[in-house]
Order: structure tokens, then C-alpha cells, then sequence
């Protein structure tokens, strides 16, 4: 009997000890910054760049041939020549000296791949087969050439990204971009980037239906950044107001008094007090 109670307290300080390293190593992965969610992501690798992590001159001229060799989106490599010390880190660069590519986390190439997934299935009507899923790694392939992945995200508001869901600040930008949806102000009015409003404005029309119940637009007309929040209580500008539509880089938002940690470590912020995790 004394050897079974042995036993059985000699099993459960097993037990204990087990649970003890798992959530030791929950703790050290919480601090080490892996964002639950999306596995990989860490302000090491998409945050902003420093003095002292952000690549030489040195090292931007031994690649900067070969990231030019492709034209994957020309916009973007023309802003990468102009601005190429705020988006590499010198890591980055010698990776890419190294491997003729940058390191893009998996899960920003995963986020890639269900994007394409999307498309080939709603949008093409077709089956995501290997053969598509080869020609989405491939493509996939060109960006990592020839853009680094703080540029390659930029692209993520433009396009329908399923990924971009888990990012609410990206999901505002996506309905101030997309046309079709608009971002719903509380007094039934929606608001869109676009052409005809300055870069201190927005567009916005009023909702009205048609016999049939369609939404109809209606008054098209232009409100000033500043009044955003007041229309849209959920946004709030954590700096000055600002255009969400020009540039998620430099206009720092909020979504419900909150900031998601992603946006948290690419604007920055170091205290996630106020941050979620997506």
C-alpha cells in the first residue's frame, strides 16, 4: 500500500512538473512576442527599423541589382529605391546576399496562399489543385525577390486578403478602399477612399433604397478627416487625425478603443496595455 501511495504521489508531482514547463514555455512564447494567431509574427520582423537594425549602404548595393531584376509592382519598387533604409534590416539584406530572396515569416506566405485560394475558388469558380497552389508559390516566390516583407504587407489592404480579418485596422482600410462596401458612419451615411476627395478628406454619399430594397447612393459629397471619429465612433487616431487611406504606415488608428498587437509592432508601440491579440 505504501508503495502504491508512492506511486501515486510520485505520478502526480510528474503531472505537476509537466503542466509547470508548459506553461513556462507559454509564458515565454507570450513574451517573446509570437502573435496568437498568427504563429511567426514578431516586431523583429515586421516592426519599424532602428539606427542599428536597419541595412547598410554597403549591403543595399550588393542587392539592390537583383531586387530590381523582377517588376512584381512597380509602384512599390519605385517607393523601395527612395526608401529603402526604413524596410530592410541589414539581417534582411545579407539573408538576401545569401539566398536571392528576403525571409518572409510563414505566416505572412500562408496569409498569401489563402488569398489566392479565395480568388481561384469565388472567384474563378475552380478547385485550388496543386497545380494552382504551385503557381500561387511561385508567385509568391517573385515577391520575396523583390520586395522585403515590410513592403510585400502594404499590398495586404488592396488586396481581399482573408487574413486581413484578423487585423481590424487593415479591415477599415479595406472598406474605405472597396467601393462596393464603405465604412457605415453612425448617421447612415458610408465612406470611401477615391478619386475627387484631397488627401485630408474622404468621400461619402447617403444610403437610400430603390422600390426593390437595393441600396441606392445618394448626396455625394466629401468629409474632412477630422471628423472620423465622430462619425464612426469605433476609430479613434492615436496620434493627430489622419487619412487612413494614404498610408497605414504614417496614420496610427485604433478599432473599439483597442489596437491589435499587429499593428501595435508595426507602428512601434512598445506597451500592449491597450492592445488585443488578434
Amino acid at each position: 500500500m505504501k508503495n502504491y501511495m508512492k506511486f501515486i504521489n510520485y505520478s502526480n508531482l510528474i503531472i505537476i512538473f509537466g503542466i509547470a514547463i508548459v506553461l513556462g514555455i507559454a509564458v515565454i512564447i507570450k513574451m517573446s512576442g509570437v502573435l496568437e494567431g498568427f504563429g511567426d509574427l514578431t516586431a523583429e520582423n515586421i516592426g519599424p527599423l532602428t539606427r542599428e537594425t536597419r541595412i547598410t549602404k554597403a549591403t543595399w548595393m550588393g542587392i539592390k541589382d537583383k531586387v530590381f531584376n523582377k517588376e512584381v509592382d512597380p509602384d512599390l519598387q519605385a517607393r523601395l529605391g527612395n526608401e529603402w533604409k526604413n524596410f530592410i534590416t541589414e539581417r534582411e539584406g545579407l539573408y538576401y546576399a545569401e539566398h536571392g530572396r528576403f525571409p518572409y515569416p510563414e505566416a505572412i506566405k500562408e496569409c498569401f496562399i489563402q488569398g489566392e485560394e479565395k480568388q481561384v475558388r469565388e472567384e474563378k469558380n475552380k478547385d485550388f489543385t496543386k497545380k494552382e497552389r504551385s503557381k500561387a508559390m511561385q508567385e509568391l516566390s517573385y515577391f520575396e525577390k523583390s520586395l522585403p516583407v515590410r513592403m510585400f504587407v502594404l499590398r495586404a489592404p488592396m488586396n481581399m486578403n482573408p487574413c486581413v480579418n484578423k487585423i481590424p485596422e487593415l479591415k477599415v482600410i479595406e472598406k474605405l478602399l472597396d467601393s462596393s462596401s464603405g465604412v457605415l458612419t453612425k448617421d447612415n451615411r458610408k465612406l470611401n477612399c477615391g478619386l475627387g476627395a484631397q488627401s485630408d478628406e474622404l468621400r461619402a454619399y447617403k444610403i437610400q433604397r430603390d422600390m426593390n430594397g437595393r441600396e441606392v447612393k445618394a448626396d455625394p459629397h466629401t468629409v474632412g478627416i477630422e471628423e472620423l471619429p465622430e462619425l464612426v465612433p469605433e476609430i479613434h487616431f492615436l496620434n493627430k487625425p489622419c487619412n487612413p487611406c494614404d498610408d497605414m504606415v504614417n496614420c496610427k488608428f485604433g478599432v473599439n478603443k483597442k489596437v491589435s498587437n499587429v499593428a501595435s509592432m508595426w507602428w512601434g508601440i512598445n506597451s500592449a496595455s491597450n492592445s488585443q491579440i488578434v
